[in-house]
């Protein structure tokens, strides 16, 4: 999960897009699985937000293989138009696709903590009136 302070974006902006890039350290895809994720509004995140449903609104499924390790991947966002918000934070739950694993499946970045050129973004695009 991550979030990003959004509110400084202009109250009349229309978004017309985002894209999530995180630098991935660790990869698995033993059930070549996908990297899902939803749109995240509730904060802090606590027992009930975990789901074994997700929405996937975010990211629809980006095949783990085609992951790069020890690299900036960069995650076109779906539906950012209706989710990204002007006046507040805005955030994403990364998921896995699929059911029961077989074996290992997983995705790990780094954090905020891990400089400038490692942490996670979002950039999000908008045309102004």
């Amino acid at each position: 999960m991550v979030r990003w302070n959004t509110s400084s974006i202009p109250d009349s902006a229309s978004i017309t897009g985002a894209t999530f890039t995180g630098f991935v350290t660790i990869k698995g895809d033993a059930d070549n699985r996908s990297l899902t994720a939803d749109w995240y509004t509730a904060w802090p995140i606590d027992t009930a937000d975990y789901s074994a449903t997700p929405q996937i609104s975010a990211i629809t499924g980006f095949d783990i293989t085609s992951i790069v390790l020890n690299a900036n991947n960069a995650f076109v966002l779906q539906n950012a138009a209706t989710n990204v918000s002007k006046t507040d934070y805005t955030g994403l739950r990364f998921h896995i696709s699929g059911g029961q694993p077989l074996g290992g499946n997983s995705v790990l970045m780094t954090t905020f903590d891990s400089g400038p050129s490692n942490r996670p973004t979002l950039s999000v695009s908008y045309t102004c009136p």
